[in-house]
């Protein structure tokens, strides 16, 4: 998948596409051996992200190569066999690309990560909270054109069949917090009425819940990473996450997966999920079930759950489907 011509996007990299460099133990040590600082990667860090073999296998080359940006994402001055490259540019080096400032060896800001490297097909955003007096620290709203940018870039992507959005966590805070990270995305993306057509796939964190409206192929709804999930919520049905979600799900007629990762399922919530979705033929539950309440189901219930090709519930003693226990 190629960067498009000119899009939002292009110029965003034109302009942001900075490489982030890491400042080695032995950087000083080396320097004054050979008598000159070590520059900087010529590579844009969006690129080296990939993690594609390609990138990697070449990467001397590139380094030399004066504009990396212009050959490997301008469609019109992609060659076949760039000199100097021995093997072709593969034409999948961006499909599948991250803003991901939260995984092992990154250590780059949550928002100003995002600026930089915007360009998605999986989203996970760590924003570090604590004192406002801490250099890490980030406000909980992200930059104002943060939201707009991801809408422009996410409507450029007409066949994106999957997209992993989890709602930016906060360090040492894991409050719900609706109207603050999540509103603004879900306000910028209403207002340009974006559509994914060809999502298929939609993996999401709390308070995410309107991409489900926005993708009407939807066929496999998953929560992300249940620790981001907040859990002390799961008592009132209005600010539960899980129960928002599952019931954003009631107007796709195409679900037929669905996967929770969930501390304590709940039996009101496994009868919305079967109430929201009824053509689910994988339900897939990782968890516990809640031990303080009895589970049963009336037959009709049952036979919904029958219908299922696979069914996966967390190891209990006893379930009840259509008798009390």
């Amino acid at each position: 998948m190629r960067v498009f011509k000119t899009t939002p996007l292009q110029v965003l990299l034109t302009a942001q596409a900075s490489a982030w460099h890491l400042q080695l133990p032995f950087q000083s040590t080396l320097s004054s051996w050979f008598g000159r600082p070590i520059s900087p990667s010529r590579i844009p860090t969006f690129i080296l992200d990939t993690q594609h073999p390609w990138v990697e296998q070449h990467r001397y080359q590139l380094e030399r190569t004066p504009n990396v940006r212009e050959l490997l994402c301008n469609p019109e001055s992609i060659q076949v066999s760039a000199p100097g490259f021995p093997h072709p540019i593969p034409n999948d080096i961006f499909s599948s690309l991250h803003v991901d400032n939260n995984r092992a060896g990154i250590s780059r800001p949550g928002w100003t990560n995002a600026l930089h490297r915007l360009r998605e097909i999986q989203v996970d955003i760590y924003r570090h909270g604590g004192s406002e007096w801490d250099d890490t620290w980030e406000p909980a709203t992200p930059p104002a054109e943060l939201p707009g940018l991801f809408a422009d870039v996410l409507s450029q992507m007409p066949k994106l069949k999957k997209l992993d959005w989890v709602r930016p966590s906060d360090s040492g805070e894991h409050n719900y917090q609706v109207g603050t990270t999540a509103s603004p995305f879900v306000k910028a993306f209403a207002e340009r009425n974006l559509t994914l057509p060809a999502v298929e796939h939609l993996i999401l964190g709390p308070g995410c819940e309107s991409f489900v409206g926005m993708c009407p192929n939807l066929t496999t709804l998953e929560t992300g990473d249940g620790l981001a999930w907040p859990h002390w919520f799961r008592w009132s049905n209005e600010t539960d996450p899980y129960m928002v979600l599952v019931r954003a799900a009631a107007g796709v007629e195409n679900i037929s997966a669905f996967t929770m990762a969930t501390q304590s399922l709940r039996p009101e919530l496994l009868e919305v999920v079967l109430e929201s979705m009824p053509h689910i033929t994988t339900l897939k539950i990782h968890g516990a079930l809640d031990g303080r309440q009895r589970y049963s189901r009336e037959e009709e219930d049952a036979e919904t759950l029958k219908r299922g090709d696979v069914l996966l519930l967390p190891e209990v003693a006893s379930v009840a489907m259509g008798a009390t226990m």
